[in-house]
């Protein structure tokens, strides 16, 4: 089963690159949202940036990833019965 990773920092971004799996969705929030983990990330794996602290931080418009509602954050959480908090 898909894991739901959520990362709020780049050190444990880095921690999270190395064991995450195809069919895997990391959320990038606080400052994990200056990540840019492009071709790091296995092939498979979505990643998405919460879209109000990518805001907070003036980064929206330099991400590669997707941004995220919190409304979209609460959906994955739910649909998800592993979850990973780095």
């Amino acid at each position: 089963m898909a894991c739901l990773h959520i990362v709020n920092c780049a050190e444990a971004m880095k921690r999270c690159v190395r064991i995450c799996a195809s069919g895997d969705i990391v959320v990038m929030i606080e400052d994990a949202a200056y990540c840019t983990v492009g071709d790091a990330l296995p092939d498979g794996v979505m990643a998405y940036v919460l879209d109000a602290d990518a805001r907070a931080r003036g980064v929206q418009h330099l991400l590669r990833s997707s941004l995220l509602t919190h409304d979209d954050f609460v959906d994955l959480t739910v649909a998800h019965e592993t979850i990973v908090s780095w």
